[in-house]
């Protein structure tokens, strides 16, 4: 943290929640936020014995090289990437909304941890937006379409549970100020993006 800057008391969770993560996190490094979150809301869900199937051998060696590219070729495909999880986590959220309609206190549960997830995604695509210029906008929207199919076609669940046509719509047609006022209010998204 810079010299003289204090801590946005609003962008912070629960001390309880807080504590659990960085608890898991340190015994588990090799896990992230959103896998840690992920595996909350397995719980939650009372799914908590599910395991993580790991990547086959050809995606893990894409997914080591990706981050070696150079920044021109990175910074639209990441940015692609970043936008493809916060419009899975808006569709998600609605499906909770829908799922667990009768069951309260998981649903409130569910968002809450979601919401965590959602504004740090909406961060990245914040982030990636500043890299990519409007060239690289353009070219995004061409990506979405490829991207958000080849990704969700992975997942058999996916199409079941969402219309991956809709989500490719939102995804070309992402637009910061169409997001709830308390996420833009928890993240942080580019002031030019903003309305």
């Amino acid at each position: 943290m810079q010299a003289g800057r204090k801590p946005n008391i609003k962008n912070r969770v629960e001390e309880a929640t807080e504590a659990a993560v960085t608890a898991f996190a340190l015994e588990q490094p090799a896990f992230g936020q959103v896998r840690v979150s992920n595996d909350e809301m397995l719980r939650t869900c009372g799914l908590g014995k599910v395991e993580w199937v790991p990547l086959s051998p050809v995606k893990e060696k894409i997914y080591e090289q990706f981050p070696k590219l150079p920044a021109f070729l990175l910074d639209t495909p990441a940015f692609v990437t970043e936008l493809m999880g916060v419009t899975y986590y808006c569709h998600l959220n609605r499906l909770i909304d829908e799922l667990f309609v009768d069951e309260p206190e998981v649903q409130i549960r569910l968002k809450e941890l979601l919401d965590e997830i959602t504004i740090d995604e909406v961060a990245h695509v914040g982030q990636r937006r500043n890299f990519i210029g409007p060239t690289g906008m353009r070219v995004s929207k061409w990506l979405v379409k490829p991207f958000y199919t080849m990704f969700f076609n992975d997942i058999p669940e996916i199409g079941i549970l969402f219309d991956v046509n809709k989500m490719i719509r939102d995804g070309e047609s992402f637009d910061f100020n169409q997001l709830p006022d308390y996420i833009i209010e928890k993240s942080w998204i580019p002031s030019y993006c903003k309305v």
